[in-house]
C-alpha cells in the first residue's frame, strides 16, 4: 500500500471515531491543507430557486468568500454546481469549461480570494438527493493517485459530518413534490 493510500484509511479510521462535527471539519481541513487546499464546503445541492446556505452541512469556506459568494448570489452562476449537478464524476477545476460571462465573474472574484483552482466531488443519497464536497486553494499539490484519495476521504467526510448533523427535513420534504417524478409519487 502507497503513502497516499495509508494516509487515506487513517483519515477515515479518525473522521469515524469522532462525534462532533466540529471535529470533521477540523480533521479534514487538516488532511486538505497537505494537498494545498485551503477552503471547502460540504453541502447538499438544494432544488432550483432554494436558498443555499439551509443545505450547508459543513462549511469551512474562508469567511471572505463565503459572504461575498453568498451576497452576490454566486450559486446560481457557479461552473462548479453546474457541473456537479450534471456529473457523477469528481473533477478538478480546471478541467471544466467556464463559458458565461456569470460564470467567469465567479472563477475571477474565488481567484481573487485565493481559490486559484480546485476540486468537487459530486455524492448521491437515497433517491435524487446530491451532494457535493468542494474545495480549493491557491497551489495544489496532488500526488500520485491523489484523486482518488481526494475522493475517498470526500466521501467519508461528507458521510461522517452527515450523520453527526441534526436530522432535517428530507430533500423531498422541503422541496415538495415536483423534486419527484410522477412515478415516483406514484
Amino acid at each position: 500500500m502507497s503513502g497516499i493510500e495509508i494516509q487515506s484509511f487513517d483519515f477515515i479510521d479518525r473522521v469515524e471515531a469522532v462525534s462532533h462535527s466540529d471535529d470533521v471539519l477540523r480533521l479534514f481541513s487538516q488532511e486538505m491543507r497537505g494537498f494545498g487546499f485551503t477552503n471547502f464546503l460540504i453541502t447538499e445541492m438544494p432544488p432550483p430557486g432554494s436558498d443555499l446556505a439551509a443545505s450547508i452541512i459543513l462549511n469551512g469556506w474562508s469567511p471572505a468568500w463565503f459572504d461575498r459568494y453568498m451576497e452576490q448570489g454566486f450559486y446560481k452562476h457557479d461552473p462548479m454546481a453546474k457541473r456537479t449537478r450534471e456529473s457523477a464524476r469528481p473533477f478538478f477545476w480546471s478541467e471544466v469549461k467556464v463559458d458565461r460571462p456569470a460564470a467567469r465573474r465567479v472563477m475571477h472574484e474565488a481567484t481573487e480570494c485565493g481559490l486559484h483552482d480546485g476540486f468537487s466531488v459530486p455524492i448521491f443519497g437515497s433517491g435524487s438527493v446530491r451532494s457535493c464536497v468542494t474545495m480549493g486553494g491557491e497551489r495544489l499539490d496532488i500526488p500520485p493517485r491523489g484523486r482518488r484519495a481526494l475522493h475517498l476521504m470526500s466521501v467519508y467526510a461528507h458521510d461522517r459530518a452527515r450523520a453527526l448533523r441534526e436530522p432535517p427535513a428530507s430533500l423531498a420534504d422541503r422541496a415538495g413534490p415536483e423534486l419527484l417524478t410522477s412515478r415516483e409519487r406514484e
